[in-house]
């Protein structure tokens, strides 16, 4: 409580004498219902940035789907009379006009703002970044202040399929004759109302159980998979494979790259090897729901070498399997062979070039044919 007390109490102090702090340290404000807030001092300006994080119960894309909804903001955006869409400057940018409640008897104030979306291709991490516009696109009201220096930003994080973590930030002037201290006062219970707003409205029937592959979300859901596999399998172009591939991305994403959700990841994986070169539904299930086969692969996820040797009992599974083996060899006397040699088949589903084929070619069934057939000869010499 005194760490607290005393935060709030160095933020009174250089906003009531307008020289903040140049420290650049955040401050705790303490913590609420799962949200933490942090105040920081800004060099040059008597107002605080405020920032609040907490986890959501909520999938990324639709926390993402919700803050690109301009219809419901006034619904859970604390203070806000009015937003609406300016113009729309491609599928990541657009400018939009928010009306805000003051106290009497003050003004209200009114913004136009920049709102830029972008996704780290190697996190999948999402950031929304918003700031304030001079130009007057809207024109001026006598009835309200333009507020011209705002800025806030919501970063999104995956945790796990239906778990977000949430950060948000703002700094802005009001303008007007509001004192500085009066302003810091509340404004770092503002990170607090929108994340309790947010938790709120993606409890709504609009949003709970959302589609995650709806046009606009399915790239979110690709990036963030993409992202979250190469944390286990390095090889970015097998994972970029994967990702492209619409019925693993479903599956995947769906079960979340956590430990509770990897087995279905991996099951996943050995349905999508196995559909490049067959549609027998029957014997893709059966690779891909071998508890024997998944487990192996399970216990070997974290080692460097994981995408070897699960592509190795990959194969060494299905090239133990004659209705498999019947797809590319013509001879029923050297699949019979292969099929009761332990030996032969180790080494075939150990070989370098056969891997090669099955992360990075595409479906060839004639190239797989012809392989298959060379070393089987090969090894069976």
């Amino acid at each position: 409580m005194k760490k607290i007390i005393g935060c709030i109490g160095l933020i009174f102090f250089f906003a009531a004498s307008g020289h903040p702090s140049d420290s650049g340290k955040w401050c705790s404000e303490g913590e609420k219902n799962g949200i933490r807030l942090f105040s920081q001092s800004v060099k040059g300006s008597p107002y605080v940035m405020v920032r609040g994080e907490t986890i959501l119960n909520a999938d990324l894309t639709q926390i993402a789907s919700v803050l690109r909804d301009l219809s419901t903001f006034t619904t859970w955006m604390p203070d806000l009379i009015s937003a609406r869409r300016v113009k729309v400057i491609d599928l990541q940018t657009e400018i939009e006009y928010h009306v805000i409640d003051f106290p009497w008897p003050f003004l209200d104030r009114d913004v136009i703002l920049k709102s830029t979306g972008s996704i780290d291709p190697d996190t999948g991490i999402i950031r929304i970044d918003t700031i304030a516009l001079k130009e007057p696109m809207v024109s001026l009201d006598k009835n309200l202040v333009r507020i011209t220096d705002l800025s806030n930003t919501f970063v999104l994080e995956y945790v796990d399929k239906d778990k977000t973590r949430v950060e948000y930030t703002l700094h802005l002037d009001t303008r007007g004759n509001l004192p500085s201290f009066a302003v810091n006062m509340e404004v770092v219970k503002n990170p607090y109302k929108v994340l309790m707003g947010l938790k709120r409205i993606l409890q709504s029937q609009k949003y709970k159980g959302g589609d995650v592959f709806s046009e606009e979300n399915i790239y979110f859901a690709r990036v963030i998979l993409n992202a979250q596999l190469r944390k286990y399998l390095k090889d970015k172009r097998f994972v970029d494979r994967l990702t492209n591939d619409d019925t693993f991305l479903l599956t995947a994403y769906k079960a979340g790259v956590s430990e509770e959700g990897l087995k279905t990841v991996i099951s996943a994986i050995f349905a999508f090897l196995t559909r490049q070169h067959t549609h027998d539904q029957s014997l893709i299930d059966r690779i891909s729901t071998d508890k024997e086969l998944i487990q192996k692969a399970y216990d070997n996820i974290n080692s460097s070498t994981n995408l070897e040797l699960m592509t190795t009992i990959f194969l060494r599974k299905n090239l133990s399997e004659p209705s498999f083996l019947n797809l590319f060899l013509d001879d029923k006397a050297l699949v019979s062979r292969v099929v009761q040699d332990s030996d032969l088949l180790d080494m075939i589903s150990k070989d370098k070039s056969l891997h090669e084929f099955v992360i990075h070619d595409q479906a060839n069934h004639l190239s797989m044919k012809s392989l298959l057939k060379s070393l089987m000869n090969t090894y069976a010499s």
